[in-house]
């Protein structure tokens, strides 16, 4: 991804409408299809981290964001520094 567009989206993700939505539906399904509280949470491919606090709701033991680009991560642990981030 361009280095432009992971700014864009670590500017946006948290506001953005479309971003948001898709937050509120994921949490949904994680409740409807019974994700423990407590569970292990990683998220492949975080991208500057914006659904990193999805799992948060379920007061995970831990959150880990793994992502291809240093970019990405550097923009998640922004957002999330008690985050585990790790580079692929």
């Amino acid at each position: 991804m361009h280095p432009d567009t992971y700014k864009t989206l670590a500017l946006r993700e948290d506001t953005y409408w479309w971003h948001r939505a898709r937050r509120a539906m994921a949490v949904a399904l994680l409740r409807r299809y019974g994700m423990r509280l407590g569970a292990d949470t990683l998220d492949l491919g975080c991208g500057p981290g914006g659904n990193l606090s999805i799992p948060a709701t379920f007061r995970p033991s831990s959150i880990t964001g793994v992502d291809i680009s240093p970019l990405a991560l550097r923009y998640a642990a922004l957002k999330a520094p008690e985050i585990g981030r790790a580079h692929v």
